[in-house]
Protein backbone atom coordinates (compact mmCIF):
# COMPACT_ATOMS: atom_id res chain seq x y z
CA UNK A 1 0.00 0.00 0.00
CA UNK A 2 2.65 2.63 0.88
CA UNK A 3 4.42 2.02 -2.45
CA UNK A 4 1.60 3.91 -4.22
CA UNK A 5 3.12 7.09 -2.81
CA UNK A 6 6.82 6.33 -2.63
CA UNK A 7 9.75 6.67 -4.97
CA UNK A 8 8.99 9.03 -7.86
CA UNK A 9 5.73 10.31 -6.41
CA UNK A 10 6.91 13.91 -6.10
CA UNK A 11 7.12 13.96 -9.88
CA UNK A 12 3.41 13.07 -10.13
CA UNK A 13 1.83 15.85 -8.11
CA UNK A 14 -0.59 17.56 -8.20
CA UNK A 15 -3.06 14.75 -7.64
CA UNK A 16 -6.69 14.61 -6.53
CA UNK A 17 -7.66 11.19 -5.14
CA UNK A 18 -11.03 9.73 -4.17
CA UNK A 19 -11.08 6.72 -1.85
CA UNK A 20 -14.45 5.01 -1.43
CA UNK A 21 -15.73 2.15 0.69
CA UNK A 22 -18.36 1.07 3.23
CA UNK A 23 -18.31 2.08 6.89
CA UNK A 24 -15.60 0.14 8.72
CA UNK A 25 -13.88 -1.02 5.56
CA UNK A 26 -10.48 0.41 6.52
CA UNK A 27 -10.40 3.68 4.55
CA UNK A 28 -8.88 5.57 7.48
CA UNK A 29 -6.20 2.93 7.92
CA UNK A 30 -5.31 3.04 4.24
CA UNK A 31 -5.24 6.85 4.30
CA UNK A 32 -2.86 6.85 7.26
CA UNK A 33 -0.69 4.21 5.59
CA UNK A 34 -0.45 6.20 2.37
CA UNK A 35 0.40 9.40 4.26
CA UNK A 36 3.07 7.56 6.26
CA UNK A 37 4.54 6.07 3.09
CA UNK A 38 4.71 9.47 1.41
CA UNK A 39 6.42 11.17 4.35
CA UNK A 40 8.83 8.27 4.88
CA UNK A 41 9.85 8.15 1.22
CA UNK A 42 10.32 11.90 0.89
CA UNK A 43 11.63 12.55 4.40
CA UNK A 44 14.65 14.70 3.63
CA UNK A 45 12.90 16.98 1.15
CA UNK A 46 9.94 17.94 3.34
CA UNK A 47 9.57 20.48 6.11
CA UNK A 48 6.12 19.13 6.87
CA UNK A 49 4.87 16.06 5.06
CA UNK A 50 1.19 15.38 5.68
CA UNK A 51 -1.97 16.71 7.31
CA UNK A 52 -4.83 14.40 8.23
CA UNK A 53 -8.30 15.70 9.02
CA UNK A 54 -10.20 12.64 10.22
CA UNK A 55 -13.48 12.82 12.10
CA UNK A 56 -13.84 9.14 13.00
CA UNK A 57 -10.32 8.41 14.30
CA UNK A 58 -8.90 8.74 17.81
CA UNK A 59 -5.85 10.95 18.01
CA UNK A 60 -3.91 8.60 20.28
CA UNK A 61 -4.46 5.71 17.86
CA UNK A 62 -3.30 7.78 14.90
CA UNK A 63 -0.15 8.72 16.84
CA UNK A 64 0.45 5.07 17.73
CA UNK A 65 0.08 3.98 14.09
CA UNK A 66 2.54 6.57 12.80
CA UNK A 67 4.99 5.64 15.54
CA UNK A 68 4.83 1.98 14.50
CA UNK A 69 5.35 2.85 10.83
CA UNK A 70 8.20 5.19 11.73
CA UNK A 71 9.95 2.47 13.71
CA UNK A 72 10.02 0.27 10.62
CA UNK A 73 11.24 3.05 8.33
CA UNK A 74 13.65 4.56 10.86
CA UNK A 75 12.20 8.09 10.86
CA UNK A 76 10.24 10.22 13.32
CA UNK A 77 7.06 10.58 11.26
CA UNK A 78 5.14 12.50 13.90
CA UNK A 79 7.50 15.45 13.56
CA UNK A 80 6.23 15.93 10.00
CA UNK A 81 2.57 14.86 10.28
CA UNK A 82 -0.34 16.95 11.61
CA UNK A 83 -3.63 15.45 12.85
CA UNK A 84 -6.32 18.13 13.05
CA UNK A 85 -9.89 18.31 14.33
CA UNK A 86 -12.34 21.16 14.72
CA UNK A 87 -13.98 22.11 18.01
CA UNK A 88 -17.36 20.38 18.34
CA UNK A 89 -19.12 23.74 18.62
CA UNK A 90 -17.89 24.79 15.16
CA UNK A 91 -19.18 23.60 11.80
CA UNK A 92 -17.02 21.34 9.67
CA UNK A 93 -17.32 23.41 6.54
CA UNK A 94 -15.60 22.69 3.23
CA UNK A 95 -14.48 26.34 3.16
CA UNK A 96 -12.86 25.91 6.59
CA UNK A 97 -11.04 22.80 5.42
CA UNK A 98 -9.76 24.43 2.24
CA UNK A 99 -8.48 27.42 4.20
CA UNK A 100 -6.70 24.98 6.52
CA UNK A 101 -5.05 23.22 3.57
CA UNK A 102 -3.85 26.54 2.15
CA UNK A 103 -2.48 27.60 5.53
CA UNK A 104 -0.53 24.36 6.11
CA UNK A 105 0.83 24.44 2.58
CA UNK A 106 1.97 28.07 2.81
CA UNK A 107 3.16 28.01 6.43
CA UNK A 108 4.74 24.55 6.62
CA UNK A 109 5.12 23.44 3.01
CA UNK A 110 2.79 20.47 3.55
CA UNK A 111 2.22 18.46 0.36
CA UNK A 112 -0.04 15.53 1.35
CA UNK A 113 -3.59 15.92 2.72
CA UNK A 114 -6.34 13.49 3.76
CA UNK A 115 -9.99 14.49 4.28
CA UNK A 116 -11.78 11.60 6.01
CA UNK A 117 -14.66 11.27 5.45
CA UNK A 118 -16.57 13.56 3.12
CA UNK A 119 -19.86 12.42 4.66
CA UNK A 120 -18.98 13.86 8.08
CA UNK A 121 -18.47 17.40 6.78
CA UNK A 122 -21.21 20.00 7.32
CA UNK A 123 -22.17 20.73 3.74
CA UNK A 124 -23.88 23.99 2.83
CA UNK A 125 -26.01 23.22 -0.21
CA UNK A 126 -28.81 25.27 -1.68
CA UNK A 127 -32.02 23.25 -1.62
CA UNK A 128 -32.41 23.99 -5.34
CA UNK A 129 -29.03 22.40 -6.09
CA UNK A 130 -28.92 18.67 -6.81
CA UNK A 131 -26.41 16.44 -5.05
CA UNK A 132 -24.66 15.79 -8.36
CA UNK A 133 -24.28 19.49 -9.12
CA UNK A 134 -23.06 20.19 -5.59
CA UNK A 135 -20.41 17.46 -5.69
CA UNK A 136 -19.32 18.62 -9.15
CA UNK A 137 -18.76 22.18 -7.89
CA UNK A 138 -16.93 21.05 -4.76
CA UNK A 139 -14.69 18.69 -6.71
CA UNK A 140 -13.96 21.49 -9.20
CA UNK A 141 -12.92 23.68 -6.25
CA UNK A 142 -10.68 20.91 -4.91
CA UNK A 143 -9.27 20.43 -8.41
CA UNK A 144 -8.31 24.09 -8.70
CA UNK A 145 -6.73 24.12 -5.24
CA UNK A 146 -4.76 20.94 -5.85
CA UNK A 147 -3.42 22.21 -9.17
CA UNK A 148 -2.55 25.65 -7.81
CA UNK A 149 -0.78 24.43 -4.65
CA UNK A 150 0.68 21.33 -6.34
CA UNK A 151 -0.35 18.98 -3.58
CA UNK A 152 -1.86 15.52 -3.10
CA UNK A 153 -5.37 15.52 -1.65
CA UNK A 154 -7.20 12.30 -0.74
CA UNK A 155 -10.95 12.60 -0.17
CA UNK A 156 -12.45 9.56 1.57
CA UNK A 157 -16.14 8.91 1.14
CA UNK A 158 -18.68 6.14 1.61
CA UNK A 159 -20.67 3.99 -0.79
CA UNK A 160 -24.46 3.53 -0.54
CA UNK A 161 -25.90 0.76 1.61
CA UNK A 162 -27.13 -1.06 -1.52
CA UNK A 163 -23.47 -1.82 -2.33
CA UNK A 164 -22.95 -3.59 1.00
CA UNK A 165 -23.96 -7.20 1.55
CA UNK A 166 -25.07 -8.08 5.04
CA UNK A 167 -23.63 -11.60 4.97
CA UNK A 168 -20.02 -10.41 4.75
CA UNK A 169 -19.46 -11.47 1.16
CA UNK A 170 -17.99 -9.02 -1.31
CA UNK A 171 -20.05 -6.71 -3.47
CA UNK A 172 -17.73 -5.29 -6.15
CA UNK A 173 -18.10 -1.55 -6.65
CA UNK A 174 -16.36 1.27 -8.47
CA UNK A 175 -15.39 4.80 -7.57
CA UNK A 176 -18.38 5.90 -9.61
CA UNK A 177 -20.58 4.34 -6.92
CA UNK A 178 -19.34 6.79 -4.27
CA UNK A 179 -22.23 8.14 -2.22
CA UNK A 180 -23.87 11.19 -3.74
CA UNK A 181 -22.53 11.52 -7.26
CA UNK A 182 -20.51 9.96 -10.05
CA UNK A 183 -18.68 13.31 -10.14
CA UNK A 184 -16.31 11.97 -7.49
CA UNK A 185 -14.98 9.58 -10.10
CA UNK A 186 -15.11 12.02 -12.99
CA UNK A 187 -12.93 14.66 -11.32
CA UNK A 188 -10.38 12.37 -9.63
CA UNK A 189 -6.91 11.56 -10.94
CA UNK A 190 -6.80 8.37 -8.93
CA UNK A 191 -9.65 6.27 -7.54
CA UNK A 192 -9.21 3.71 -4.75
CA UNK A 193 -11.90 1.27 -3.59
CA UNK A 194 -11.55 -0.24 -0.10
CA UNK A 195 -13.52 -3.22 1.23
CA UNK A 196 -13.13 -5.62 4.14
CA UNK A 197 -14.26 -9.23 4.37
CA UNK A 198 -13.79 -12.33 6.52
CA UNK A 199 -15.30 -14.66 3.93
CA UNK A 200 -11.96 -15.50 2.28
CA UNK A 201 -9.82 -17.94 4.19
CA UNK A 202 -6.17 -17.16 4.75
CA UNK A 203 -4.33 -18.75 1.83
CA UNK A 204 -0.76 -18.05 2.81
CA UNK A 205 0.93 -19.64 5.80
CA UNK A 206 0.29 -17.62 8.95
CA UNK A 207 0.68 -18.18 12.67
CA UNK A 208 -2.59 -19.86 13.75
CA UNK A 209 -2.28 -18.11 17.10
CA UNK A 210 -2.76 -14.71 15.49
CA UNK A 211 -6.28 -13.23 15.49
CA UNK A 212 -8.04 -13.24 12.15
CA UNK A 213 -8.90 -9.69 11.08
CA UNK A 214 -9.99 -10.82 7.65
CA UNK A 215 -8.82 -9.31 4.40
CA UNK A 216 -8.64 -5.71 3.29
CA UNK A 217 -9.54 -5.54 -0.39
CA UNK A 218 -7.85 -2.68 -2.18
CA UNK A 219 -8.72 -1.81 -5.77
CA UNK A 220 -6.94 0.85 -7.82
CA UNK A 221 -10.03 1.65 -9.84
CA UNK A 222 -8.91 4.80 -11.64
CA UNK A 223 -5.40 5.68 -12.67
CA UNK A 224 -5.15 8.72 -14.89
CA UNK A 225 -1.61 7.89 -16.02
CA UNK A 226 -1.01 4.19 -15.42
CA UNK A 227 2.68 4.43 -16.31
CA UNK A 228 3.21 6.71 -13.32
CA UNK A 229 0.27 5.94 -11.06
CA UNK A 230 -0.02 2.17 -11.24
CA UNK A 231 -2.03 -0.35 -13.25
CA UNK A 232 -5.69 -0.75 -12.31
CA UNK A 233 -6.08 -3.97 -10.36
CA UNK A 234 -7.42 -5.51 -7.14
CA UNK A 235 -5.37 -7.03 -4.31
CA UNK A 236 -6.20 -8.84 -1.06
CA UNK A 237 -4.17 -7.80 1.97
CA UNK A 238 -3.84 -9.03 5.54
CA UNK A 239 -3.72 -6.27 8.14
CA UNK A 240 -2.02 -6.61 11.52
CA UNK A 241 -3.11 -3.74 13.83
CA UNK A 242 -0.43 -4.65 16.36
CA UNK A 243 2.31 -3.67 13.93
CA UNK A 244 0.25 -1.35 11.69
CA UNK A 245 1.32 -3.28 8.61
CA UNK A 246 -0.26 -4.86 5.56
CA UNK A 247 0.97 -8.05 3.95
CA UNK A 248 -0.04 -9.44 0.57
CA UNK A 249 -2.06 -12.65 0.27
CA UNK A 250 -1.29 -13.76 -3.26
CA UNK A 251 -3.74 -16.64 -3.51
CA UNK A 252 -6.60 -14.64 -2.03
CA UNK A 253 -5.75 -11.89 -4.52
CA UNK A 254 -6.35 -14.34 -7.37
CA UNK A 255 -9.77 -15.18 -5.95
CA UNK A 256 -10.63 -11.51 -5.46
CA UNK A 257 -9.61 -10.70 -9.03
CA UNK A 258 -12.19 -13.20 -10.26
CA UNK A 259 -14.91 -11.65 -8.08
CA UNK A 260 -14.01 -8.10 -9.08
CA UNK A 261 -13.74 -9.07 -12.76
CA UNK A 262 -10.18 -7.83 -13.23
Amino acid sequence: VPSLYQGRFLGRIPELVVMAGPYGSGKSTVGQMLAAGFVSANWEGLQSGAMLCSWEDIGSEVKRNFNLFGQRSGVDLLSKVSFVRRHPDNDRLISWYMDLVRYHNERYGTRFFVLDPWNEMDHQKDIRTSETDYVREMMKAFRRMVDKLKIILIVATHVPAKNIRGDGTIEPFRIGHAFGSVQFANKADRGICVQRTKMIQARDARDPALPDFGHTILRLDKSKVERLMGIKRTVALRFDPETFAFSADTKATQEIADIWKD
